[in-house]
């Protein structure tokens, strides 16, 4: 499975408690690639697990929130 779908998965499963219905994250896909990124990027940086999953935790509520893409950058 790729990072992006488990991310979005991930995120469904918390915020909906269903990972199979992706209704309700349609449009926001540029959404998760961009976090998906940030958190890549963190992990390369050596960053804590604690603190990566924070940034995650953070991205969620930000995308449930409904920020722009350009926000969530």
């Amino acid at each position: 499975m790729n990072p992006v779908n488990n991310l979005m998965r991930k995120y469904l499963k918390q915020f909906f408690d269903d990972e199979e219905d992706f209704t309700p994250i349609e449009g926001f896909t540029e959404h998760f690639i961009d976090l998906q990124m940030i958190l890549e990027t963190q992990k390369r940086n050596d960053i804590s697990l604690d603190d990566v999953l924070a940034c995650q935790n953070i991205g969620f509520q930000l995308i449930f929130d409904a920020v722009t893409q350009r926000d969530l950058q």
